[in-house]
C-alpha cells in the first residue's frame, strides 16, 4: 500500500491545491473551481460513506451527475497521464 493510499480525501485535495502544475495536468482549472469540485466530490463521499443523508440534499439530481461525471473525467485523466 502506497503512502497516497492511506491520506484522507481532505488531505489528498489539498494536496492537488497546493500544486498548480498538479491541477493543470489533471485539467482542473483554477484553484477556485478546483477547490469547489473537489469539495463537493468530498461531501458526495462523506454521503455515500455514512448514507445518514439524502444524496441531493442542498443540491439536485442534475447537479450530481455533473459531478460524478466530472469525477470520472479526472480520474480518466489521471490514469491517462499515469501511464
Amino acid at each position: 500500500m502506497s503512502l497516497v493510499e492511506c491520506l484522507q480525501f481532505c488531505d489528498k485535495r489539498d494536496l492537488v491545491l497546493a500544486r498548480e502544475e498538479l491541477r493543470a495536468s489533471l485539467c482542473l482549472g483554477t484553484k477556485a473551481h478546483a477547490l469547489g469540485r473537489l469539495k463537493g466530490a468530498e461531501d458526495l463521499r462523506n454521503l455515500l460513506a455514512h448514507s445518514q443523508q439524502h444524496l441531493v440534499k442542498g443540491s439536485s439530481w442534475e447537479e450530481l451527475i455533473g459531478l460524478v461525471e466530472w469525477a470520472e473525467s479526472v480520474v480518466h485523466t489521471s490514469d491517462q497521464r499515469g501511464r
